[in-house]
């Protein structure tokens, strides 16, 4: 297993249909936790400040 640095950003939840992802989608939420079991750690990303940038 490898420990990555790097986050993913959902863009399109399905590029072809043309679906957003959650970075552009209006989320009732301040933060997503992003889980990563093998490191053993979930940071928790700002939602609003990821869609603005």
């Amino acid at each position: 297993m490898h420990d990555w640095p790097d986050v993913l950003l959902e863009r399109w939840s399905d590029e072809a249909r043309r679906v957003p992802g959650w970075i552009q989608k209006s989320l009732a939420a301040d933060f997503i936790g992003y889980a990563y079991a093998p490191a053993g750690m979930c940071p928790l990303l700002p939602v609003v400040p990821l869609q603005r940038a």
